[in-house]
């Protein structure tokens, strides 16, 4: 928790900021305006600046646990689907759903990624091997979820979260 010397800080500029994830390096990406925004505290005068500047609708940015990539949902294709961009670059954005996806969450190991694919009565928990950094693996279904058990939506921020051993998920439950 906050140590008793800390205070708070106004981000500057931050109106619309909604934070999502932080790096290693201590920034922090989130959303303004359904686009992608960077934020690093720790500088002098830092104000929230765009990712990459792009007509796609982009939510739900999560870094990678080593800050080298960033998974993120976007409508680009005309759909929404999972996809990962390398930080700080060079490179572009690679698609890693196939069929439709939302709410990307990174194993601990950093050898993984996590999104759900919608379906008509089920939401299914795809998997993705990523460990070959730029050349993510077949998705792979590790589980379904009834559209109505668990707040599983494509919503501003990841709804759910992974444990440390990267075996387990926690996400609220529908009321």
């Amino acid at each position: 928790g906050p140590d008793a010397a800390s205070e708070a800080r106004p981000v500057a500029d931050s109106n619309g900021f909604w934070a999502s994830s932080w790096s290693p390096e201590g920034r922090l990406i989130g959303m303004k305006d359904g686009h992608l925004w960077l934020y690093t505290p720790d500088e002098a005068g830092a104000r929230p600046s765009a990712l990459v500047p792009t007509t796609a609708a982009e939510t739900q940015p999560m870094w990678s646990p080593d800050g080298r990539w960033v998974a993120y949902t976007s409508d680009t294709t005309g759909r929404l689907e999972v996809h990962m961009r390398p930080f700080p670059g060079p490179g572009e954005a690679i698609t890693v759903s196939t069929g439709g996806g939302s709410s990307p969450a990174w194993n601990p190991n950093g050898m993984e990624l996590f999104y759900v694919e919608p379906g008509p009565a089920r939401d299914r928990m795809m998997s993705v091997d990523v460990a070959a950094a730029g050349r993510p693996g077949s998705p792979r279904e590790l589980f379904s979820i009834p559209d109505d058990e668990l707040s599983f939506g494509p919503g501003v921020l990841t709804p759910y979260a992974v444990a440390p051993d990267g075996h387990r998920f926690y996400a609220v439950r529908q009321p």
